[in-house]
């Protein structure tokens, strides 16, 4: 994950400031492809120097901004569609309209362990900013923000696991708001931070 803001953000000040940030974005490109990339293309988590590559993808890694980016420069081919499919497929349901946490490669399945909403915000808010973000998902936030507010961790059946707000998640609600043109999920995401 952190390579991959690192990335981004790369990215971001080559776009602001010039090229001078061509060499890093390239060895940065390369070492992510080498490590954060399975033989077929998909992404995953980490690579431990002891253990190998990881075998799972957790969601809200799923920069599908920066991947596109990535696989762009890189020629990696269908490493946007791949991170793309494995992020919309993992929607849980229209009653708990929310994706999984991760998936495993190893056993082809979606985790259900509970949801730390901080990062399940964050994979609403990558969604959001490709356009891919269902209507259902920007009802139930906005329900949630109208209501109690969001609690901080979920079980993949929607009962509250953590019961407590979190400034941060309000902080990505209202940047997932500003990418659908939601006034009122800004508003409401702000007056909760």
């Amino acid at each position: 994950l952190d390579d991959l803001r690192i990335y981004g953000a790369l990215l971001q000040a080559e776009k602001q400031w010039g090229k001078e940030y061509e060499k890093a974005i390239k060895e940065h490109g390369k070492a992510l492809c080498r490590y954060n990339v399975t033989a077929k293309n998909e992404p995953l988590d980490f690579y431990d120097f002891k253990e190998g590559k990881s075998t799972e993808f957790s969601l809200c890694y799923g920069d599908l901004e920066t991947i596109k980016e990535l696989e762009k420069r890189t020629g990696t081919k269908g490493l946007y569609e791949k991170t793309k499919a494995i992020l919309t497929e993992g929607y849980i349901s229209d009653d708990f309209p929310l994706y999984y946490a991760s998936w495993s490669y190893k056993e082809k399945k979606y985790s259900k362990k509970d949801l730390n909403m901080a990062e399940a915000v964050y994979t609403l808010y990558h969604l959001a900013k490709e356009g891919l973000l269902k209507d259902e998902s920007k009802d139930w936030l906005l329900e949630q923000l109208k209501g109690d507010g969001i609690m901080a961790g979920y079980g993949v059946d929607g009962s509250v696991s953590e019961g407590y707000e979190s400034t941060g998640i309000y902080a990505l609600t209202a940047m997932i708001g500003m990418e659908c043109n939601n006034s009122e999920m800004v508003t409401l995401s702000i007056a909760r931070m």
